[in-house]
C-alpha cells in the first residue's frame, strides 16, 4: 500500500462486499475477525439500515494467545476494515496500514504491507464498476 489510509467504493451489496473483504484477506493468509458493526442510522430515521461493520486483520504468527485476548487490547500490527453500506447499491471500503504507525516494527514482517495491498487489490478487481479514493 502506497499510502497510511485507503478507501473505495464498491458497487455491489453490503453482504457481498463483507464476503469480498474477508475472503481477500483470508486468502492472503491474514486472521480475520469482527471488531464491531451496527446500523449507521437513528432508530427514527425514515428507510432502511446502513449497515457497518469493523474488521481487523492480523497474522496469525503475531497472536500470542488468542484465546486470552482481550477485546478491547489491538494487536501492535493490525489492519483496520471498515466497510460501510451506502444508498443504492454501494458499498464504501476503508483500511488502514497495519504498519503506518509503527514503522520501527515494519522490518519484523516485511510482507504484510504487501499482503494487505493485494488484499485490496483483490477486492477491486473482484467487482466491476469500483472508484478510488
Amino acid at each position: 500500500m502506497s499510502t497510511n489510509d485507503r478507501r473505495f467504493i464498491v458497487d455491489h451489496s453490503f453482504d457481498c462486499t463483507v464476503e469480498t473483504v474477508i475472503a481477500a484477506f483470508l486468502r492472503e493468509g491474514l486472521t480475520v475477525a469482527p471488531v464491531g458493526g451496527g446500523d449507521l442510522r437513528q432508530q427514527s430515521a425514515v428507510g432502511g439500515a446502513l449497515r457497518y461493520a469493523v474488521l481487523e486483520a492480523t497474522l496469525p504468527e503475531l497472536a500470542l494467545d488468542v484465546g486470552r485476548r482481550r477485546a478491547d487490547v489491538t494487536p501492535v500490527l493490525s489492519c483496520q476494515i471498515a466497510v460501510y453500506e451506502l444508498v443504492g447499491n454501494c458499498t464504501m471500503v476503508t483500511a488502514t496500514s497495519p504498519v503506518a504507525d509503527r514503522q520501527e516494527h515494519a522490518w519484523l514482517v516485511p510482507r504484510l504491507d504487501d499482503r494487505v495491498g493485494n488484499a485490496l487489490c483483490t477486492i477491486t478487481r473482484a467487482r466491476a464498476g469500483t472508484h478510488a479514493a
